[in-house]
């Protein structure tokens, strides 16, 4: 597998709130010139949330919108910490969470996304090829993730019709993506215990990261999977953000016996693998389990998906010579599971994605809706 990142050298400012975890990447330093807030985040929220975004909340949360906002609790958040819950820190430890906190901040963040790529294609001018390129758009949005395959490596960036670069472009809405320079190849071992094989979602907000696979990644190689769709907060993936957020409040316990499960095994479970991490894994999968990829009905049917959602694995061994794939993260999505010593070969452009291996430059969606067409 070549795992492919469009990606630049971000620096990351150290964080000064030890309430709220993460690392900051351009823009976030620049929200409090833009005022980050409660009244801009109320703004914001009464701009881009829909009339069924306000009902799914309020079904999930059995609290309305109004009501939450009208709680005294939003006065203890400090300027810096404003910046955290408008920017990309992954969690933030609040009593809020369990009134729908972090559900806000998912929901919102993908409305903002898709208000910049609705800015940006109303301001650009179409170019030879702009259906091809609408088509791809319109996949990505629906599914969370696009294979397309390459004839060549030579033929990887700039001299695809259309480039991978304008995709990456047009899927994040950002007016310049760094796609330039790749690592050499490597080959991944399977390990016995690897916490990447279990579901999860790297973050809240929408991140893209490109993959490149060689013709040769087969299911005993330990594919990509990824659950298509999962990427967009419908109902069931609001109740099962609001699930695995409410209890992310002071006073939580990450490990029941006071430190993390070692070697990771069996299925996950917050009680011994740790609760509130960055990346949310899903409670009970299994990716050891023979009926991994069948996603028993009890982990995610209670959250009301239907039909329910199955891991789709990315393989190549059909395809031209290489293929590349590029995946919204904050879908459901894992390392394949393989047999001890199995491997897969992959590569990914150098550099950070905003504290992001293998993603294209993570921007503060926040300062984003601010200025669309500038830094963005």
């Amino acid at each position: 597998m070549l795992f492919l990142v469009a990606t630049a050298a971000l620096a990351q400012i150290p964080r000064r709130d030890a309430k709220l975890g993460g690392a900051r990447v351009p823009g976030e330093t620049y929200l409090r010139h833009l005022g980050a807030s409660f009244d801009e985040w109320k703004r914001m929220l009464q701009r881009h949330l829909t009339a069924v975004d306000r009902q799914n909340f309020a079904s999930v949360t059995r609290l309305s919108l109004e009501r939450v906002l009208a709680d005294p609790q939003w006065s203890d958040f400090t300027p810096l910490d404003w910046q955290d819950i408008m920017g990309t820190v992954d969690r933030i430890i609040h009593p809020l969470n369990a009134k729908g906190l972090q559900v806000l901040r998912a929901l919102l963040a993908e409305r903002v996304m898709d208000y910049i790529r609705q800015q940006k294609k109303k301001s650009t001018r179409p170019k030879k090829g702009a259906h091809k390129m609408q088509e791809l758009l319109d996949r990505f949005l629906r599914d969370g993730i696009l294979t397309m395959p390459l004839k060549s490596y030579s033929r990887l960036l700039d001299k695809t019709k259309p480039s991978v670069v304008e995709i990456l472009k047009t899927i994040s809405g950002f007016s310049s993506v760094d796609a330039r320079r790749f690592k050499n190849w490597k080959v991944h071992h399977h390990v016995e215990h690897d916490e990447q094989t279990y579901l999860h979602v790297d973050t809240f907000f929408p991140t893209w990261k490109v993959w490149l696979f060689p013709p040769n990644v087969g299911m005993a190689s330990g594919p990509f999977l990824y659950i298509k769709g999962s990427h967009r907060n419908t109902a069931a993936k609001m109740a099962w953000w609001f699930n695995r957020s409410r209890g992310c409040v002071p006073g939580f316990v990450k490990y029941r016996n006071g430190k993390k499960q070692t070697p990771i095994t069996g299925p996950f479970d917050d009680a011994v693998h740790g609760a509130c991490g960055g990346a949310m894994r899903i409670q009970g999968f299994n990716p050891a389990s023979p009926e991994a990829l069948n996603m028993p009905p009890r982990l995610l049917a209670p959250f009301g998906f239907d039909p329910m959602p199955r891991p789709t694995p990315i393989t190549t061994n059909e395809a031209p010579v290489l293929t590349l794939v590029i995946a919204d993260t904050s879908g459901f999505h894992a390392r394949g599971f393989a047999r001890v010593g199995a491997t897969r070969n992959q590569s990914r452009i150098d550099g950070g994605g905003g504290g992001c291996g293998g993603c294209i430059p993570r921007k503060c969606w926040a300062y984003c809706e601010r200025s669309p067409g500038e830094s963005c």
